[in-house]
């Protein structure tokens, strides 16, 4: 049996062809436009921060030495710590350190800016001091160490400081026949262990008439003994036979001033 076949039924295979090549190009085409969108999009996001144009700023914020859990040894009148103006300071970032200066205020000024290495997860140190003991009747030694990790944002970093060494007080008290404005100075000597077997001969700072302070690594000691200078006079004295430290803590001894003996 013969059947007419038309034109139409010929062209019938091209036409459902081309509509279907029709139909891919327009899914490549939308898929192609997608792309540039999100192309757009990522280099909003990867141009919206731009590391170079934003250097960080910082802050410091000083910690306390506590006697106990609550209670703050304050080493001068009106503050927690006695750490003058232009304080040296050493920031750390991605590799990338610099030096510089804290103000009274704990604004910190560097040498040369730093910048965000990365988006997230930066890891920020910063250390006031140095890890050695020195005589302090002029001014406080002070080591601190502070470890920040921070995402990249215009806002000034906050370094809150913690304090790697211990602070030991001498509280004189009024005695039978002398006072406490008798008192000229205080050195102490004793020997830690730490880092092997180590001396300190070190002069106290003179907080007021009744306190003086030094700033020590935290340690075991074997003995605190003192040389408590009152005029011509130089009095020994042995607090404890051995002590343990703490970084962080104050450790206040009492000494009570007579004729003959303490």
């Amino acid at each position: 049996m013969i059947r007419d076949v038309s034109i139409l039924d010929l062209l019938l295979p091209f036409n459902l062809l081309r509509k279907i090549i029709s139909m891919k190009s327009i899914i490549i085409l939308s898929l192609l436009f997608s792309l540039v969108l999100v192309g757009c999009e990522s280099d909003d996001m990867s141009t919206s921060f731009d590391k170079e144009k934003h250097p960080i700023s910082f802050v410091v914020k000083y910690p306390s030495f506590y006697a106990e859990e609550t209670r703050a040894i304050s080493e001068t009148e009106d503050g927690i710590c006695s750490l003058v103006d232009e304080t040296d300071i050493r920031v750390q970032i991605g590799g990338e350190l610099a030096k510089g200066k804290v103000a009274a205020d704990g604004t910190v000024t560097l040498e040369r800016p730093l910048y965000w290495p990365k988006e997230t997860g930066n890891s920020i140190q910063a250390i006031i001091g140095y890890d050695r003991v020195t005589s302090q009747n002029e001014e406080l030694d002070y080591y601190m160490i502070a470890n920040v990790t921070a995402d990249a944002t215009d806002e000034v970093i906050e370094l809150d400081m913690k304090h790697q060494w211990a602070k030991i007080r001498i509280n004189i008290l009024d005695g039978d026949y002398i006072n406490v404005a008798g008192v000229d100075g205080i050195e102490l000597y004793t020997r830690y262990y730490k880092r092997g077997s180590r001396f300190i001969y070190c002069k106290m700072k003179k907080i007021n008439e009744r306190y003086f302070d030094i700033n020590v690594v935290p340690d075991t000691y074997e003995s605190l003994k003192l040389k408590i200078y009152i005029g011509d006079n130089v009095l020994d004295v042995v607090l404890e036979k051995s002590v343990t430290m703490e970084a962080g803590k104050a450790y206040v001894f009492d000494v009570k001033l007579m004729a003959q003996k303490m």
